[in-house]
């Protein structure tokens, strides 16, 4: 990956500290060092990718108990086959999708 710069910069990676965050430590060089210091940061948006087994192609279904908690009329927890069904979820809490996609209720 191409990086903007001077090839004689000095180049400083980052660190992770405390909570996570990125953290770079630099020492002060003598006037007569022209060179530019740059840091490389990690991106500011992270996308997680999460893998649920039995998602890619068989319906997940509610456990009796959890279905009975969420008042469902059915026992779908995902199915892949109804095009709007993760459509329709798009704004839900992160709490409700929890609730819908518990791995101990779902079968």
């Amino acid at each position: 990956m191409a990086v903007q710069g001077e090839e004689e910069d000095i180049w400083l990676d980052f660190s992770l500290g405390l909570g996570g965050f990125a953290e770079v430590t630099a020492v002060t060089t003598p006037l007569d060092d022209r060179r530019k210091i740059r840091v490389r940061v990690p991106p500011g948006k992270l996308i997680p990718i999460v893998f649920l087994p039995g998602i890619m192609g068989s319906n997940l279904r509610l456990s009796r108990e959890r279905q009975e908690l969420l008042k469902r009329s059915d026992n779908l927890s995902w199915s892949p086959d109804k095009k709007g069904d993760a459509f329709s979820r798009r704004n839900a809490s992160a709490a409700a999708r929890q609730m819908r996609l518990d791995p101990d209720e779902v079968e």
